[in-house]
């Protein structure tokens, strides 16, 4: 890998505005080159005139197949993958438009990226059955991929996933998309358009890392800034399809109490939370809707284990990745066995599937838990919270 010069920006604050992810800060860091041509970490894939970047390491079924959250890569997980690959096989990869793969006709759609993860497994020879884990975005896109592919999916983990209905700024309204009617949504996006400057200031590239990434290996943060250049300008034009998508994956979810049935999923919160308020609306009111709509990821099976994650931010694959492996590795063995998930085992060490925890998360503090249908469970390390009436 060569490097260019790189050029230091501190304190400078850079959003990644992808409706349903989390505001990207930088602060003073690590200043880094950013490469000139990044060989890619895995293989190209061709899945019909275009490439994507898929990287497997490990052996043993089920596959667990990553799915990142918006403006994210492959090789952000390198904190959790090689852990998982010692139990399992564990493939990473990167949608169309992302650090090597090819841009595809539609910018992270739904439909877009259901189609190619699809195409994508079966023409690298990468077989079913799969554990699917997909972090903010990314959470939305894998259950949309398992109600289109469902005999093709074992297992899911939520990694602090979107909601569809959480609320989200559009235009110069915050909303729930699903509640608006495309004509309403595009109507708001026309009035953002129309109250643009017809001269805006250029997208700050930053050359300095910022966190988390700073957690990563030296040449995976370099990778990511190198990444985060390529994937900025379409970024800038994503979000229109998201009525269309939020909707029909709403449709999905109220279609039946429990959606996934009994297959083993894992949710994730991130406690140190940092959401939309709705006009009106406290700081705490803006955590307990958060948390009733992360509980209700939790309902989407009746084998569910429901962690929140404390001192965790939002990519808790880089706060907490132990966390999150303990988390993969007790879907697998539930997928392999044919078995129920067990809540107090996800507070138990995780030495036996992805070695030593590294240290003790901080007990979790000013965030109420006063959720209808749910009971608290906690440990000195996690809170776990069950679907009401269930039977650790």
């Amino acid at each position: 890998m060569k490097y260019a010069v790189g050029v230091c920006l501190h304190g400078r604050s850079f959003r990644v505005v992808t409706a349903v992810i989390a505001t990207v800060v930088l602060t003073p860091g690590v200043c880094l080159a950013a490469p000139i041509d990044a060989k890619p970490m895995g293989e190209l894939i061709n899945i019909g005139g275009r490439r994507l970047h898929l990287h497997c390491t490990g052996t043993g079924t089920p596959t667990v197949v990553v799915e990142n959250g918006g403006a994210a890569f492959s090789f952000d997980w390198e904190l959790v993958q090689p852990q998982v690959a010692k139990f399992t096989r564990i493939c990473t990869y990167d949608r169309a438009g992302y650090a090597w793969s090819d841009p595809g006709p539609e910018f992270d759609t739904f439909d877009q990226a259901a189609h190619d993860l699809h195409l994508l497994l079966v023409n690298a020879g990468i077989p079913g059955p799969y554990v699917l884990v997909g972090h903010s975005l990314g959470g939305m896109l894998i259950r949309f991929y398992q109600n289109k592919y469902p005999a093709d999916v074992v297992g899911m983990v939520l990694v602090d996933s979107s909601h569809e209905e959480s609320l989200q700024p559009v235009g110069p309204k915050i909303v729930r998309i699903p509640e608006l009617t495309a004509t309403q949504f595009h109507s708001l996006i026309d009035q953002a358009k129309a109250n643009r400057p017809k001269n805006p200031e250029p997208d700050l590239v930053p050359r300095t890392i910022f966190p988390p990434y700073d957690k990563l290996p030296m040449q995976y943060q370099t990778l990511h800034l190198w990444a985060l250049k390529k994937v900025l300008p379409l970024v800038r034009t994503w979000g229109l399809n998201l009525q269309f998508d939020c909707s029909r994956l709403h449709q999905m979810r109220v279609r039946t109490p429990h959606p996934l049935g009994n297959m083993p999923l894992a949710v994730l919160t991130a406690t140190n939370f940092d959401g939309v308020q709705a006009p009106g609306m406290t700081v705490d009111e803006a955590r307990q809707d958060h948390l009733r709509l992360q509980n209700d990821l939790a309902q989407l099976s009746t084998n569910t284990i429901h962690v929140l994650v404390s001192g965790s931010g939002h990519a808790i694959y880089l706060y907490k990745p132990d966390v999150v492996v303990h988390s993969i590795a007790e879907v697998v063995s539930s997928a392999r066995n044919h078995s129920r998930l067990h809540p107090r085992a996800a507070a138990s060490d995780s030495a036996t599937f992805a070695g030593r925890w590294e240290g003790r998360m901080n007990r979790l503090s000013g965030l109420s838990l006063s959720i209808p249908g749910a009971e608290k469970r906690i440990s000195r390390d996690i809170v776990l919270l069950l679907p009401k009436g269930a039977n650790p």
